[in-house]
């Protein structure tokens, strides 16, 4: 049933693709296109079960149990988890606690055995704490040319993102993304740490 569904969405999207690009300025066009397809195909994944949601504001696509690739939301979560009101400092810590959030929910997974402690645990991103990532035992380092160039065609709605979560225009550095990972084994041992964390951000 899903694959009928996802189906037709694929072909539509590879038609508003190649027409796109045929146009006077096609490329150029595709920044804002990126947008609006987002806003419809990250519920759309969620509702064919593509992606599970970890918190408000991360989810996962696929079931990798060796890999564990956890994603920020897009503008349509946004929407959904945010008032205007809280633009700025209030969405910063939310954000934080939300990625706290869906940490302790994977290390929850690697407790009942449904993720294995050998499995990988890795996120792509331009802005989290270099210290604090090292601090919960991440490795840091340069994300892969594909990370880069998605970040790249994203830009109009990364930049839309980042400027509500400063409270005015901003340009996220997304040209000098960075990839973090740790081990499930790590990760849970840093639970302590991270509870504390995601406690002190919600209160």
């Amino acid at each position: 049933m899903k694959f009928f569904i996802l189906l037709p969405l694929v072909i539509i999207g590879f038609f508003v693709f190649t027409k796109v690009i045929d146009l006077p300025f096609g490329y150029f066009l595709i920044l804002f296109i990126v947008p609006i397809l987002n806003f419809g195909i990250i519920p759309m994944s969620r509702i064919l079960g593509l992606s599970t949601y970890l918190s408000p504001m991360v989810l996962t696509f696929g079931k990798d149990v060796k890999d564990y690739q956890i994603h920020n939301v897009m503008s349509f979560d946004y929407l959904i988890n945010f008032k205007w009101s809280e633009r700025g400092k209030t969405a910063q810590k939310k954000i934080l606690a939300y990625y706290f959030e869906a940490l302790l929910h994977i290390i929850h997974k690697i407790e009942t055995n449904e993720l294995p402690k050998s499995v990988k645990v890795v996120g792509n991103s331009y802005f989290f704490n270099a210290r604090t990532a090292e601090k919960l035992g991440f490795t840091i380092s340069k994300a892969n040319v594909y990370r880069i160039l998605n970040s790249i065609f994203g830009c109009i709605e990364l930049i839309l993102l980042y400027s509500f979560s400063q409270g005015k225009l901003s340009v996220p550095k997304f040209w000098k993304l960075r990839k973090v990972s740790i081990s499930g084994e790590k990760l849970v041992l840093k639970k302590d740490l991270i509870q504390q964390y995601f406690d002190s951000l919600s209160n």
